[in-house]
């Protein structure tokens, strides 16, 4: 019995020892002007390089909330660089997208759920756009 604590304690040191820890650090920071393309196999709207919508992103730790384009209410979360965001519009309650998107340091790229429909959708920071810290409110203009 002594035998089974004593390696039970042991395994447990080297757990906890070797677990990794999640910081704040590990948390991409995604707070700020985003420019989203959706890419429509060929029906794409703009010109290649343009953008189609802005998302103006605030982040608390892993819970993301903004504006996409004008009316678009978002609100979605971060594990790890796994971005989800959920996509609705005020005026029209039956409209919900899904966003699955892996975050990298200026750039997401993913897959947008549009009824039944999926496209990859991506996403720029804009350059203006300063990378606050993950609990600072962002305030930007649109574009010019």
């Amino acid at each position: 019995m002594k035998k089974k604590a004593s390696l039970l304690a042991v395994l447990c040191f080297f757990a906890a020892t070797f677990a990794r820890v999640v910081t704040a650090q590990d948390i991409p920071n995604v707070a700020g002007t985003w420019h989203i393309t959706i890419h429509n196999f060929g029906n794409t709207p703009r010109p290649p390089g343009q953008p189609q919508a802005r998302w103006v992103l605030e982040q608390d730790g892993t819970k993301i909330k903004g504006i996409g384009g004008e009316r678009f209410n978002l609100e979605g979360t971060l594990t790890g660089r796994i971005l989800r965001v959920e996509v609705t519009d005020p005026k029209n309650s039956a409209m919900h997208n899904q966003v699955h998107a892996t975050v990298g340091s200026d750039s997401i790229d993913g897959a947008v759920r549009m009824g039944r429909d999926e496209y990859i959708w991506q996403a720029s920071r804009h350059p203006a756009s300063e990378r606050a810290s993950p609990t600072k409110q962002q305030t930007t203009q649109e574009p010019k």
